[in-house]
Order: C-alpha cells, then sequence, then structure tokens
C-alpha cells in the first residue's frame, strides 16, 4: 500500500480511500434503502414530496453516508500514514460485515447470534483481503460508481419514477357554466352503516345525511369499482376503471376532474393520499418539512435492514392503509413509526377547516374534500371528543385484514365505527350550512360519496383483501353511500339504478354542460340507467403490504344489495334515543344509562378485576375534548366464568361487554364521553347475573 508521502500523493491516497468508501456505502446503506424506498412510492405520496424532493434524498443517501464514515476516518491521520492505513481496512471491513449481515438476513431465517458470527467473521476476513490484495482495493474503487448507477434505477427504472414526470391533463371548454361543485369523499364507509333494514336512513342518528337525501338523490345501489383507496379515488376523479399497479399522482392520471375544470375553475383539491391535482392547478402539495421526516424514516428502515434481530419492513407496510380500529391491527410485521393517518393530519377536523373556509361563494369553484373518516384510527365520539385505542384488544388478523371469530370483540369494532359516523354526520350538516350561508347551495353541484366500505363480519375480511377471489363479506365493502345534488334540485329522491363510483365524474360534467374531452368507463347517472345488476369489481392485495390492483369481477348486485340490507345499522343499534342508542348493544341494554345505586347490588364482592391503564380514569379532560374512552380488563378465570361485565362511571352504568371468547376472562367497552368529567373519575365494575328472573350486579374488586 505504498505511496508518495508528498502532499499530492497524500490527497490522492486519501481521494482512493474515499472511493472504497463510496464504494461499501453505496452497497451497504444506499442501494438496499432505495430499492425499499423506489417499491413504496406512497411513501412520497402521502408526504407531498415533488420531484426536486424525491432527487435530492436519493442523493443525500448515496453521498452523506460515505462524507461522514470518511470524514471520522480521514482524522486518522493524526496518528501517521500506517494508523490511517489499518484504520481504512477497519473501515472497509466493518462495512462488509454490515453489508453481508443485510444480505445473510434477507437468503436465510436465522437471526441474532448467527447473523452477528456471520458480519464479524466477513468484516476480519474481507479487511485483512483488504490489507493483503491490491485487487481488492481496485475492485473497490472501480465500483465507486456504484452510487450513481443505484440513484439512476432509483430515479428512472423504479415505480418512483412516475412520481419525476408533470402531468399534462384534459381541459375542457366549459362554456358559460359557473355552476359550484362542491365533492366530498369519505372513507371506508359502507351505505348499511347509514341504512337500516328498512332501506331508509337512520335520521335519529344522522340528521346530517338525512337532510342532505331531503334535497339531493340518494343512489342507494352505488358501489365502489374498487376496495383500496388508491385505487377507488382515481375511479372517482377520472371515471376510469383501474388500470396498472400506477401511483395514483397527475402523471399517471392526467385526466380527471381537476385537470377538467383547472383552465376555468378555481380549484381546491383536497387530496389525501392521492395527488392527480397537478401543481399548476392546485400547487405545492406537500405537507410542510418533507425531506427530513423522509431521511428520519430512511433510518428507521435502515436499522431495521441491518439490525440482526427481528424483520424488516418496508414504508409501504405502515402506508398502505391502516384497518379501521387501528390498534385492533395484529401484524406480524407491525411498524408503528409512521402512521399517515396521523402525521398527514387527515382525520383531524383542521382538515375540514380548511374546506369550509375555501367554500366562499365566489365564482367558479370546485372544493374537493377527500377526508380520511369515518376510516380508523377510531377516535371520535359524535360530539368530536377524541380517545385513545392504545390498549384495545386485537381484532384483526396479519394484513389480510381478517376479523377475529369473537363477535364480541367485532361487535365492538363496529360500534366505535358507528359511533365515528355519527361525528361525520356533524360535518356534513356543517358542511350544508356553510353553503347555505354563502349563498351557494341551491345552484351548486354537490356530491358525498364514499371511496369504498368496510365489513364487520366475525371470521370474515374486513376490507376484501384477497386478490384472486371475492370475499364473502365483498357487499359491505363495495356498498357506498352516493348523493348527488344537481343545481336547482329542491326535493330528494331515492334511486336503486345500478350506479358505480366511475359515474360521478361523467354525472359532473353531464350537469355542468361539459363534453369529456376523454373515454370514460361510467356514465351519466342522468342517461340510460345500466342495464341489469351486475357490477364490476376490483379486489385487490394487501397480503404482500402493497397496493395492488386485483383481478376484475363482475358480482351480483341484486345479492349485495340484500346482503347490505339485511346488515343495517338497527340490527346493532339499541333502544332509545340517539344519544344512547349505540351504547345498548351488549347484553342486558336495559342497564346502560341508568344508576347502579338504583339497581340490585350483591352485597359481597368478587374478583379481583384487573383495569387496564386506570390512571387515564383520573386524567380525562372532556372541556379540552379528551377522555380515556375504552375501558378494557382481565378477570382470573374462576370468577362467573362467561357472566357479562357491566362498567359504571360516576354512578351511571356505562356499558355491558360480553367476555372475549379468546380467554372468557377478558372483556372490553366504550362508554358515553359525557359521563366522564374533568380529573377523578370513579370507575366501577361489576358481574352481570341474573336470579329467579332478577338482575343482580356483584362488584367486582380492583387488583
Amino acid at each position: 500500500m505504498a505511496a508518495s508521502a508528498t502532499p499530492v500523493g497524500r490527497v490522492r491516497e486519501e481521494g482512493g480511500y474515499f472511493l472504497e468508501i463510496l464504494a461499501l456505502t453505496a452497497f451497504a446503506f444506499a442501494q438496499p434503502l432505495l430499492d425499499v424506498f423506489g417499491r413504496s412510492p406512497e411513501t412520497f405520496v402521502f408526504r407531498g414530496a415533488g420531484p426536486r424532493d424525491i432527487v435530492l434524498f436519493a442523493l443525500v443517501l448515496g453521498l452523506v453516508p460515505p462524507l461522514v464514515v470518511g470524514g471520522c476516518a480521514v482524522l486518522a491521520n493524526w496518528f501517521g500514514r500506517d494508523v490511517r492505513a489499518l484504520v481504512q481496512a477497519v473501515v472497509v471491513g466493518a462495512l462488509f460485515g454490515v453489508l453481508l449481515l443485510v444480505v445473510v438476513k434477507k437468503l436465510v431465517d436465522a437471526r441474532g447470534r448467527f447473523l452477528v458470527a456471520v458480519a464479524v467473521a466477513g468484516a476480519i476476513g474481507f479487511g485483512a483481503l483488504y490489507r493483503r490484495a491490491g485487487s481488492v482495493r481496485m475492485w473497490l474503487r472501480y465500483a465507486s460508481v456504484a452510487p450513481l448507477a443505484f440513484a439512476l434505477l432509483f430515479l428512472f427504472a423504479s415505480p418512483v419514477s412516475q412520481l419525476l414526470s408533470v402531468g399534462g391533463g384534459a381541459s375542457a371548454d366549459v362554456g358559460s357554466a359557473d355552476t359550484p361543485v362542491v365533492v366530498l369523499v369519505l372513507d371506508e364507509f359502507p351505505t348499511n352503516s347509514l341504512m337500516r333494514t328498512d332501506g331508509t336512513i337512520d335520521a335519529e342518528l344522522f340528521p346530517g345525511f338525512a337532510e342532505i337525501a331531503a334535497d339531493a338523490t340518494w343512489y342507494r345501489n352505488s358501489t365502489a369499482t374498487a376496495l383500496r383507496t388508491s385505487f377507488a379515488v382515481p375511479a372517482i376523479l377520472t371515471g376510469r376503471f383501474p388500470h396498472d399497479n400506477v401511483v395514483p399522482v397527475a402523471s399517471t392520471y392526467p385526466a380527471n376532474l381537476f385537470t377538467l375544470l383547472g383552465g376555468s375553475y378555481d380549484v381546491h383539491g383536497g387530496e389525501a393520499v392521492t395527488r392527480l391535482c397537478p401543481a399548476r392547478v392546485c400547487g405545492d402539495a406537500s405537507h410542510g418539512e418533507v425531506i427530513g421526516p423522509l431521511l428520519g424514516q430512511a433510518w428507521d428502515v435502515w436499522t431495521e435492514l441491518s439490525s440482526p434481530s427481528g424483520v424488516e419492513s418496508d414504508p409501504n407496510e405502515t402506508l398502505v392503509e391502516e384497518p379501521a380500529g387501528g390498534h385492533f391491527t395484529e401484524r406480524a410485521d407491525a411498524d408503528p413509526r409512521f402512521d399517515f393517518n396521523k402525521n398527514l393530519r387527515n382525520t383531524t377536523p383542521a382538515r375540514f377547516e380548511e374546506f369550509l373556509a375555501g367554500i366562499d361563494g365566489s365564482g367558479r369553484s370546485l372544493d374537493f374534500l377527500h377526508l380520511i373518516l369515518p376510516h380508523g384510527p377510531f377516535q371520535y365520539y359524535p360530539s368530536g371528543v377524541q380517545y385513545e385505542d392504545d390498549d384495545a384488544p386485537s381484532g384483526r388478523r396479519s394484513a389480510a385484514d381478517r376479523w377475529t371469530t369473537d363477535e364480541a370483540v367485532v361487535r365492538l369494532g363496529r360500534q366505535r365505527h358507528l359511533l365515528q359516523v355519527q361525528y361525520v354526520d356533524t360535518l356534513v350538516t356543517r358542511l350544508l350550512e356553510r353553503l347555505r350561508d354563502q349563498g351557494v347551495y341551491d345552484r351548486a353541484m354537490v356530491v358525498v360519496t364514499a371511496d369504498h366500505g368496510i365489513a364487520f363480519q366475525p371470521g370474515e375480511s374486513s376490507r376484501g383483501a384477497d386478490k384472486d377471489r371475492v370475499e364473502p363479506s365483498w357487499p359491505e365493502i363495495a356498498y357506498a353511500p352516493l348523493f348527488v345534488k344537481p343545481p336547482g334540485q329542491q326535493e330528494g329522491a331515492v334511486s336503486d339504478e345500478n350506479v358505480t363510483s366511475v359515474d360521478i365524474l361523467p354525472s359532473i360534467a353531464d350537469y355542468l354542460g361539459i363534453e369529456l374531452p376523454w373515454d370514460v368507463d361510467g356514465r351519466s347517472v342522468r342517461g340510460e340507467p345500466r342495464p341489469g345488476t351486475d357490477k364490476v369489481l376490483y379486489t385487490s392485495n394487501t397480503a404482500t403490504g402493497r397496493e395492488e390492483p386485483g383481478s376484475r369481477y363482475a358480482v351480483d348486485g341484486a345479492e349485495g344489495a340484500r346482503v347490505v340490507r339485511a346488515a343495517g345499522v338497527d340490527t346493532l343499534r339499541g333502544v332509545g334515543d340517539a344519544q344512547w342508542a349505540l351504547y345498548r348493544i351488549g347484553p342486558f341494554p336495559e342497564l346502560v344509562g341508568q344508576p347502579a345505586a338504583g339497581l340490585t347490588v350483591a352485597a359481597e364482592a368478587t374478583g379481583p378485576v384487573d383495569l387496564k391503564q386506570p390512571e387515564r380514569f383520573d386524567a380525562a379532560t372532556p372541556t379540552e375534548g379528551r377522555v380515556p374512552g375504552l375501558i378494557f380488563g382481565n378477570l382470573d378465570a374462576g370468577v362467573e366464568p362467561g357472566a357479562p361485565v357491566a362498567c359504571a362511571i360516576n354512578g351511571t352504568i356505562a356499558g355491558v361487554s360480553s367476555r372475549f371468547s379468546r380467554s372468557r376472562s377478558s372483556f372490553g367497552l366504550l362508554p358515553p364521553d359525557f359521563l366522564w368529567r374533568d380529573g377523578q373519575n370513579d370507575v366501577s365494575c361489576y358481574i352481570v347475573r341474573t336470579l329467579a328472573g332478577s338482575v343482580e350486579l356483584v362488584p367486582l374488586r380492583r387488583s
């Protein structure tokens, strides 16, 4: 390894050292990360990253690691050239060891000490070889072009390349049309969450939806075309069926509602997980700082890739839609680092407030909002008060989103969903009030719909995850509400025509008098009805953690409508007014809402009961909009096996839970938010049993 000791020679020597480090960091750091992120364009879509952000991300991954490692190694020159050469060998060996660990971890199932031993042995062996063999050093220096090669593959040959193109778009001549257009797309919202088994909207639970139905046409048999948002929303916005596995951005869907009206209308495109509105129409879609969070996420992914224990995950596994219930999910490779629902504020009132503020009644305008509600995580009461579900029991199995067979857990999940729907109902009411206040309601084209639904059937898929077949639960997933109020319509109607989500854009264009400049698969609801009852449905595959369009199926719409109606909201809601109806869903519903002191209570207590995180009960702040929410607990196996458990908050029975079937000793319920008070709260639980036809509460001692 002899080299000239002149300053020029030392610079050349350090240059060679840097090229070696550049090559190995490319293989050990940049390539694994660019491969993972290159297959996960959703990461950049959700972050609102533009082409410059993506290019900068690739450059940072390729250049920062070698600069940091090389900069540290060069400090060894203070101790002389021999020490510097030794340090270089150690650095090269260590980088090779990391690379070997990453590669072997992908090839074999072994973890822990085996991988550590492989990495250490590889580091020592390669470091020694590097010291002895000039050919190895020469090869590393030639391989220093690797960062450039990996960056080019990432930018131009991976799915991320679709994000670097600038969408064109197909604008239309709108003539003298000046009709305001308002489109609200909700998420994971099945028709049977609104509809009773008699086919009517439950106006007591959902007065906001009943209000718009009084003026609009409710297409009761409308269905989503696709079962995943990344394909369902583009179908709504383009009028086209899903096609290849493309990223939902303007460059891949250039002909859409935003580009159609963008040449003449003032467009407010409030997208959440798609970016079909090009920057020239909607401006920058980023959510504040982009590159910093992306690099932080890359670091998290790399630490997983290079860890000798555990399994690595890619960002797409966390960026696909979080199944409803959030922590109800039980994923083998769960990764909580990036919950896009929370990080992008898609489920918070802030985005809705921005949407309302943008409706000002001035001129031609398109106001669009895709709100990730009532999609989970379930965290809203009808009042808007929030709770957390960090200690919720598992209700799903794996990335297939399949519900447990425990009816009590699934019932709790649907209850929480419906309470969140009630919160959404208040937002719909506010939207209608805003439109009337601005004087545009009567002349506006208003569409309220959802991208798809969700099923609550024990043992079945909640979201139709198997792309190789149509899941038995498909009707609840496919049937999603659609309300269309054209300009001037003042009387509500119900239509059972065979309508799908690809009909929405052609209908908007038809009512505005616009001829679409591209072919669509849908048809206007004002035209001839679609013949027959068959529905086109694209299933999808989430078992791989990826958003992929699945197979196209024709399903029986008549049978689907029958299934949806049979699962109407009144099959869950209990008796009483809207304030209490969704809390009286378990056994002994008549107890809920009654003062415990007015019931028969046994003199002796049993138990004990272990309530999860009881410290939450004394940290409630309902006046600030947050309460503990869920109450979960475990009983000793011998305590009244199978008997239901009631819990009271501040003396009022808040709910009654069946035992969960997995252990028969655990239970859980969601009490009303209005029973909590600021500060200290008294939470008491009881075994519920019947004696001689009367109900008795047996107090449970706290452990």
